[in-house]
């Protein structure tokens, strides 16, 4: 058998909106509705959901301005904080 694992899509910064109109607080409410289909989907079929959407969170529910250089992609630090939740998975 082959198990499937689910990374939760990564919220977005207030910043975004400065240089790109993108209206963050409704992408980020959209972005928490997708999380939650992908993890009853998830739980539906015995698949798991890994959810690194909430450790990217900063105080006010946007993605912490730390973990990305633009509002919407990870940088390093970011991808720190990726690895480290995936990698327990990697190794089963």
């Amino acid at each position: 058998t082959v198990d499937l694992y689910f990374v939760s899509v990564i919220p977005q910064n207030k910043d975004l909106e400065s240089y790109t109109g993108i209206k963050v607080d409704e992408t980020n409410g959209a972005i928490l509705e997708i999380n939650d289909d992908i993890k009853k989907l998830c739980e539906e079929y015995g698949h798991t959901f890994v959810d690194l959407h909430s450790l990217l969170l900063d105080e006010d529910g946007y993605l912490k301005k730390d973990y990305s250089d633009d509002g919407i992609h990870l940088n390093s630090s970011g991808f720190q904080v990726w690895t480290s939740l995936i990698k327990p998975y990697l190794e089963k």
